[in-house]
């Protein structure tokens, strides 16, 4: 058990503890370092307090058994690679108050369906490339850009509704997804950049 009294977890703090299965961190805590739980491959489980405010990069990177996190309201930033490979992670529930996710935050996840909230308008790279079980998105209404690869590998996506501010479509966005069959660009999109759709 974590006391009270801490308030931060550094970087690397787990790294690599890959028999811990699950972890409830108390509040008061506002930030999760750098790698913090990298490849703690057992952990199923965590419960992080509403005092948060950010999550470093790869935080929780390689936590191959976590099924579903829930990112508490305070949260204003989710670093790179923050759930990269957690191929068990089927459900991440967004804060309103989040305005930025780094590049391939949830690389090769296991997430079948995302809601993102509307404040967020930094969406990086990668984000959602390799989901492969993801079928359907609710994109930010304030969204401008639609990074490079975010989609790219996302087999099963069927369904996503483009803001109707996006004016940028990055470089191979939604290439791989086979089975999106249709999708409207806003009016004011005025780039399609190499590869987008590509099969």
């Amino acid at each position: 058990m974590i006391p009270s009294s801490v308030t931060s977890i550094g970087g690397v703090a787990f790294f690599n503890c890959n028999k811990m299965t699950s972890i409830s961190l108390p509040d008061g805590i506002t930030e999760i370092g750098k790698e913090a739980f990298w490849n703690c491959c057992k952990l199923e489980s965590v419960k992080i307090p509403s005092s948060l405010t950010k999550i470093n990069e790869k935080a929780f990177y390689g936590c191959s058994s976590l099924t579903d996190i829930t990112i508490p309201e305070g949260v204003t930033s989710v670093g790179a690679g923050v759930f990269y490979n957690c191929t068990a992670l089927g459900s991440v529930t967004f804060p309103n108050s989040l305005e930025s996710i780094g590049n391939s935050a949830l690389y090769n996840t296991g997430i079948k369906e995302i809601s993102l909230p509307d404040n967020l308008t930094d969406i990086g790279t990668g984000v959602f490339s390799g989901c492969s079980d993801l079928r359907s998105v609710k994109l930010p209404s304030g969204l401008k850009r639609i990074n490079n690869s975010m989609f790219s590998g996302c087999g099963r996506l069927n369904s996503i509704v483009i803001p109707d501010g996006v004016t940028e479509i990055g470089e191979e966005a939604f290439s791989g997804c086979e089975r999106l069959t249709e999708i409207n660009l806003p009016a004011g999109v005025t780039t399609i950049e190499a590869g987008a759709f590509s099969s």
